[in-house]
């Protein structure tokens, strides 16, 4: 009777924990609207190195903080030259978006709503040129050029 008990309330924490953990610490996609493409889907969240192919053949390394978005985020030209970089504060809430598709079986479309993190623009942003070189630097404050 003692073990039926000591399971039972196993069990039952093992279902809380897991149902608390799926509503609080759900991996959502990360879109940074600067960049075409830059999409990121963290694996574990946080702590994390993501590269990004973007569909103008630039391409992002990332160095992830935060599932909602917060980062540090080199940006470097098909050539392989750094052309930007800069910090990204987490995105201030989950965005939803309707995503549409066309079923494989059905042939029907569609419409599902897609949750994500936009995080925004923080700091100094440092531009270089072609000859990788300091161009230009731009300041932000949550998203707003200041």
């Amino acid at each position: 009777m003692k073990n039926l008990k000591s399971t039972m309330a196993i069990i039952i924490f093992l279902i809380t924990l897991q149902s608390w953990q799926n509503s609080n610490f759900k991996i959502r996609r990360i879109i940074v609207k600067e960049y075409p493409g830059g999409t990121i889907i963290p694996r574990i969240g946080k702590n994390e190195k993501i590269e990004c192919d973007l569909f103008d053949g630039r391409f992002l390394k990332i160095n992830l903080k935060d599932i909602r978005g917060k980062m540090h985020l080199k940006c470097y030209s098909k050539d392989s030259f750094l052309v930007e970089e800069g910090n990204y504060e987490n995105s201030l809430a989950i965005l939803k978006k309707y995503t549409y598709g066309i079923g494989a079986g059905s042939g029907k479309t569609t419409i599902a709503v897609t949750e994500y993190y936009e995080p925004l623009r923080n700091g100094t942003w440092i531009i270089y040129d072609t000859t990788k070189k300091l161009f230009d630097t731009i300041q932000y404050k949550n998203g707003l050029k200041i």
